[in-house]
């Protein structure tokens, strides 16, 4: 009887895990160096992305998918103002993610 209520409680923060982390793997949208946490350098790298600084400029790569702040299949300036605005609690990124 211990072993299943164990078993059970594995099994549903196992679930839990699976339903809370993205499918594709990204990460959280604005968290582009996947640190755990949405900083100012999310901002700087997804602004760095925007105007063709950085490496990362195909739409499948984690850095690209995490650093399209607002959903909309790009990255631009608009991304980074929103992640560094996230980043110091101003606004909350969840209010723009489809």
């Amino acid at each position: 009887m211990r072993k299943r209520s164990l078993l059970s409680i594995v099994l549903v923060f196992v679930l839990l895990f699976l339903c809370v982390c993205p499918a594709n793997g990204a990460g959280l949208p604005g968290d582009v160096d996947s640190s755990g946490k949405i900083t100012a350098a999310d901002a700087r790298h997804a602004l760095r992305i925007a105007v063709g600084l950085e490496r990362e400029k195909t739409p499948g790569s984690v850095a690209y998918v995490t650093a399209d702040a607002n959903c909309n299949d790009s990255v631009d300036p608009e991304d980074a103002r929103l992640i560094l605005r996230a980043a110091i609690n101003l606004e909350k990124l969840e209010d723009y993610v489809k």
